[in-house]
């Protein structure tokens, strides 16, 4: 076992370095199987810029045996426009993975990071929780999973035999969805529309919503068309909530198919116009329905009240991952807005 002087550090130059980046990443990240796609997507076109990365190397000959990335995210506060920084990719070879190399790496990634950014936020697994409050980060909130069943089908199959479940599923779906469409707000003059590309409406949603929260990502067209729209794991469309008077964009929801499902990656509603929340899962589960979606699901950190109008539209918990930000952030105590879309993917 190699002495923990035996280690250095080495900040990269990420265009540089793509290679040597991947080489290590191939050491136990598999990114879908598509790594040259997660780096050529998210280190060389985030609008936010480059990730910071940090090499580990070894002995004498300084081989690269580790590496460790903080990625850009600029968020929206009180004060105005801030950059953070988002945990990201952390590898670290065969060989060398004993908790000495591996704790002096998160050391030193947070370090660089803690130069470069007021607040740094993660998303850790369960697994890596006790690292990362080593590491100076305090857990801020959950991001909670609601699910919203569409078809009842198969959840009926556990319970009673398959024939009957495929009989009784369609009469069970119609009671559901006309129970969610007697409840809730009506509001007349409203268009509901898919698209595949955020445009120029977006942009002016963004500057109405900008303070929904005391920190939320920006979510303007430029960062939603590259963190949905060009995702590469998975094509994002945009499901829209708009004013037929006069064509302004109220309120959206950025959906991934991920097999049945329709997962809900991102959503925003003007907070200045009443009830949209409630009518964009009441239209958006009609629309997930119409095309075949057995369930909706939503994550979210923030407002209780958000969370209560999920569970009022019919949705119920399914899960929660923690959420960290550094507690040296000024930030650590306010009012945050979260969703899947505020991950590094």
């Amino acid at each position: 076992m190699s002495a923990l002087e035996d280690y250095t550090f080495e900040v990269a130059a990420v265009a540089r370095d793509r290679e040597r980046i991947l080489a290590l990443w191939g050491q136990g990240l598999t990114h879908a199987g598509r790594p040259e796609a997660k780096f050529d997507w998210y280190y060389g076109r985030n609008p936010a810029g480059e990730p910071l990365v940090v090499f580990l190397r070894h002995g004498e000959e300084r081989t690269s045996v580790g590496t460790a990335s903080t990625g850009k995210r600029l968020l929206q506060t009180r004060g105005g426009t801030v950059l953070a920084g988002i945990l990201l990719d952390f590898v670290v070879a065969a060989g060398h993975r004993t908790l000495f190399p591996a704790m002096a790496l998160q050391r030193e990634m947070k370090r660089v990071a803690d130069a470069s950014f007021g607040t740094v936020y993660g998303f850790p697994n369960r697994n890596s929780e006790a690292a990362i409050k080593r590491q100076g980060f305090a857990r801020k909130g959950s991001l909670v999973r609601h699910v919203l069943v569409l078809r009842t089908a198969d959840y009926l199959a556990r319970r009673v035999p398959a024939p009957i479940a495929r009989l009784a599923g369609p009469v069970a779906d119609a009671l559901l969805r006309m129970g969610r469409a007697a409840r809730g707000p009506r509001r007349a003059g409203l268009i509901a529309a898919w698209q595949e590309r955020p445009d120029g409406r977006f942009d002016d949603l963004w500057r109405r919503c900008a303070g929904v929260a005391d920190v939320i990502g920006v979510r303007d067209a430029s960062y939603l068309a590259w963190r949905l729209a060009d995702f590469p794991f998975g094509r994002n469309e945009f499901f829209t909530l708009v004013s037929a008077r006069d064509g302004r964009l109220l309120a959206y929801a950025a959906c991934q198919a991920v097999g049945r499902s329709l997962q809900v990656n991102d959503f925003l509603a003007d907070p200045a116009e009443p009830d949209l929340l409630a009518l964009l899962w009441r239209e958006l589960s009609k629309a997930a329905y119409a095309r075949g979606h057995a369930s909706l699901s939503v994550e979210f950190c923030g407002d209780e009240n958000i969370h209560r109008g999920l569970r009022g539209a019919g949705f119920r918990v399914r899960g929660e991952r923690p959420f960290y930000v550094s507690r040296s952030s000024p930030l650590a105590g306010e009012r945050w807005y979260v969703t899947s879309a505020d991950e590094d993917a």
